[in-house]
């Protein structure tokens, strides 16, 4: 919500607002955070990576997206 609300404060500005979620991914810091945690289950960082690279790209005009919604429609 506070992103939506961003964005619409910048809307006449060539400043963009965009929301990622990338849901639960496996990074170093979570292993640490849970040790009991099987990491196998979890998606690797680098399997999100191109959704945020996408939303860096000027031709972007999404808003909010999740990677599972993302990486479904692309």
């Amino acid at each position: 919500m506070l992103v939506k609300i961003y964005a619409g404060e910048i809307a006449k500005t060539r400043v963009r607002a965009n929301l990622l979620d990338p849901g639960i991914v496996r990074p170093r810091l979570r292993a640490r955070a849970f040790p009991g945690e099987d990491p196998s289950r979890l998606a690797p960082p680098d399997s999100v990576a191109d959704a945020f690279l996408a939303l860096a790209l000027p031709e972007c005009t999404r808003k909010v997206v999740t990677a599972s919604v993302w990486f479904a429609t692309e």
